[in-house]
């Protein structure tokens, strides 16, 4: 997600304050999975939370950081 963002606005973002403030949006729901065979540690897996997005944009949500 932080590597779409940075090609749209065409710049680098700081990987803890871009997760602190996606994470606030809660719009990610954490799945309570991990990754499987990977050879390095695993990553948590996270699932778009399309109610709450549609309730935030009907109340005028800007997508932005």
């Amino acid at each position: 997600m932080q590597h779409l963002y940075e090609a749209v606005l065409g710049q680098a973002l700081d990987k803890r304050n871009f997760r602190k403030k996606f994470l606030a949006m809660e719009l990610l729901k954490d799945t309570g999975e991990v990754q499987q065979d990977v050879a390095h540690r695993a990553a948590a897996l996270w699932a778009f939370d399309r109610r709450r997005y549609e309730r935030l944009r009907k109340e005028g949500f800007n997508f932005s950081l």
